[in-house]
């Protein structure tokens, strides 16, 4: 730490954070990406900083705090259409949309869904067709025409075709 190099420390705690988070050590992997945390603001790295969120919400979705979860995906969403990161912006909008539909908010998911497909769709990476997945299991939660309800009131408020999980 003593090198200065804030940056290469602060994706090396973020790392750590990642193989505790995956061996199951919620505590010590909060620890880290919060160290990782106060290092990326320090620097003023805006998508360090909405990554190391992404990953606390995880933490919080896991611990069933849904609503602190939701309050952290949505802080990294703005910072990543801040800086115009489109696959973060999906990513995020993803996260969301598992947490709405968790809390069976199911219009909220379905509308953050369908954005995150949007974005995959025009980045061309795969990921689009798990977020089709996703849209289909709110389908079949909702029934065809609920759904289609939904994917109206969705379609007036950004007034462009959306893809159905049809």
């Amino acid at each position: 730490r003593e090198i200065g190099n804030k940056g290469g420390i602060a994706r090396s705690l973020h790392q750590l954070g990642t193989i505790e988070y995956r061996r199951g050590n919620l505590d010590k992997a909060e620890g880290l990406y919060q160290d990782s945390l106060k290092l990326k603001r320090e620097i003023g790295d805006k998508g360090g900083i909405s990554n190391s969120l992404g990953q606390l919400g995880n933490i919080e979705q896991d611990r069933g705090n849904l609503d602190k979860a939701g309050g952290l995906y949505q802080e990294s969403l703005q910072l990543f259409r801040e800086i115009g990161d489109k696959g973060g912006m999906a990513n995020s909008l993803g996260q969301l949309g598992l947490l709405y539909t968790k809390q069976e908010k199911y219009e909220q998911a379905l509308y953050c869904l369908d954005m995150a497909f949007n974005l995959f769709s025009e980045m061309g990476v795969p990921q689009k067709e798990q977020a089709l997945s996703y849209i289909a299991d709110i389908k079949e939660k909702v029934g065809e025409e609920k759904f289609k309800e939904m994917m109206a009131r969705i379609q007036g408020r950004t007034g462009e075709e959306k893809p159905s999980a049809t």
